[in-house]
């Protein structure tokens, strides 16, 4: 083990700034669960501590954790007891260790056309985007305070940065910037049958496709760019994305995974080696361990729209997920867009898909024309490059 550790790269700045890029993602869904839902806080980050520390140790690599979103919208809306998520991520960790352990998930990988994760990428850029403008929405200050963060992270990001956490914490009220210490272990549970064929029913099942494209195929595609010396495949990550969910349903915490808006999100905000996931991990244990009771007033105080700030950021940097969709792959892509903006992005990957075969088909048959030339939608690529003036991080 020691000798494991003398190969660790040095940390980076960006490291620690990177630990906070997916927050806008994490911390909405982490309130919700908590506040409505009724997870225990110590659990939540307890096992998101533990997830995120163990996949950058096994991946050598900054690679995110977040809550599964599909199973965490239906929960929070439902509300659900917080016995059916435990549930549901019991049922979905079995269901990806099977399809890693089997050769169905190389099968799919070959399946599934690359163009088809790069569509989701963007229906995941314009989900986050609407998102987004809805959280800036809430609060007209302070939704023009995170614009102007928002316009200054286009020179200056990491102050940006640091300046959005700076102000949602003089933002809090006393009572809820106070950390009380108060240690304590999370309770291990056992989710009854019922709570997880229920929770796969009402929740598992639709988080199956998207888990597949944006926290699988999407993460493999992202990784291979921003990492190419460390290549990452569809069954390692399946067989993460099993594991944690086993041990978060046994740990009492929520349905988890990796994803592309997370990968991109760290990414942008300067991580580049897994000291980003010790640092991340060090603090949500911290949390979850130490400060439980703190958390909750936390976060229902926390100013949203400076999260949408967060979130519009990620949104943008991901467009460049649109480099090289030309022709007909271009007009998928968008039309995954439309899909995923109108019910979710596991339908618009299952559209997307569907669409791919029957465009194969018409074109051999010679149904519809072939299709080689640029559009417009590829061009949205060069939107991270002017607006967050990228000269390609590294």
């Amino acid at each position: 083990m020691t000798a494991r550790l003398h190969t660790l790269p040095r940390p980076v700045p960006g490291d620690v700034t990177g630990a906070l890029g997916d927050l806008g993602t994490v911390l909405p869904l982490a309130a919700g669960l908590i506040l409505v839902v009724g997870i225990d806080a110590g659990a939540f980050f307890v096992t998101f501590g533990i997830a995120s520390l163990l996949a950058g140790l096994a991946f050598r690599l900054p690679l995110p954790i977040q809550p599964q979103k599909a199973i965490a919208a239906a929960a929070i809306g439902g509300p659900w007891p917080a016995g059916r998520v435990h549930g549901a991520g019991l049922g979905s960790g079995l269901v990806w260790l099977v399809l890693a352990g089997t050769p169905a998930l190389r099968w799919l990988g070959r399946a599934v056309p690359p163009f088809i994760a790069q569509g989701v990428q963007l229906a995941l850029a314009a989900t986050l985007a609407l998102e987004a403008m809805r959280l800036l929405a809430d609060d007209v200050p302070l939704g023009a305070l995170a614009l102007l963060l928002f316009a200054l992270s286009m020179r200056l990001r990491l102050t940006a940065l640091g300046l959005t956490f700076v102000a949602a914490v003089a933002l809090l009220p006393p009572e809820a910037r106070t950390i009380a210490w108060a240690p304590a272990l999370p309770a291990l549970t056992l989710p009854g049958l019922s709570d997880v064929s229920t929770g796969m029913l009402q929740g598992g099942l639709a988080q199956l496709p998207l888990t597949l494209a944006n926290a699988i195929f999407a993460t493999v595609a992202l990784t291979a760019v921003y990492f190419p010396q460390r290549p990452v495949t569809a069954v390692q990550l399946g067989v993460s994305t099993g594991a944690m969910n086993l041990g978060a349903a046994v740990l009492g915490g929520v349905p988890l995974c990796h994803g592309a808006g997370g990968l991109a999100a760290q990414h942008l905000y300067g991580a580049r080696t897994i000291w980003k996931n010790v640092f991340e991990a060090a603090a949500a244990l911290a949390l979850g361990l130490c400060f439980a009771p703190s958390i909750r007033p936390a976060l229902e105080a926390f100013p949203l729209p400076l999260l949408g700030g967060l979130l519009l950021l990620v949104s943008v940097e991901l467009l460049s997920a649109a480099r090289g969709l030309h022709g007909w792959r271009s007009w998928i892509a968008l039309g995954m867009v439309a899909v995923a903006l109108a019910s979710n992005i596991g339908v618009a990957f299952a559209a997307g898909l569907g669409a791919a075969y029957a465009l194969r088909v018409f074109v051999r048959r010679g149904w519809l024309p072939r299709l080689t030339r640029r559009t417009p939608v590829e061009s949205l690529h060069r939107i991270p490059a002017f607006v967050l003036r990228d000269r390609r991080r590294g």
